[in-house]
């Protein structure tokens, strides 16, 4: 997808979703980390990501109606934004980023006492 169409529909799709902006994306990372917990066998991505998709897009649908079109373009949004942050995160920190996070959350929770 070019970059000027995904600049057009993130518009689009932060139009639609300005109320609910924050909670989209705590329940997008919530169910990435979720998935990836999950599911360790490698060939397994797009059941993860389908199971990201319906709990980002469920929890849209329980707080705001979309017609076809907004539900269509929202779909399409979430779906190249989960590809993205898959691919930053795998870029970043490897393959096993999940476990690389664990570590940095159990470093913190040494200094900081609210994080368990």
């Amino acid at each position: 997808m070019r970059s000027s169409l995904f600049a057009l529909l993130f518009a689009f799709a932060r139009s639609i979703l300005q109320s609910l902006w924050n909670g989209v994306w705590e329940q997008l990372f919530e169910a990435i980390e979720y998935a990836e917990e999950q599911w360790h066998k490698k060939g397994s991505g797009e059941q993860k990501k389908e199971f990201v998709m319906d709990k980002v897009l469920g929890y849209i649908e329980n707080n705001m109606e979309l017609n076809f079109l907004y539900r269509k373009a929202i779909e399409l949004f979430i779906s190249r934004v989960i590809d993205g942050i898959i691919k930053a995160l795998n870029k970043e920190l490897g393959d096993n980023w999940v476990e690389k996070v664990e570590q940095y959350k159990d470093e913190l929770a040494d200094f900081i006492e609210f994080i368990d």
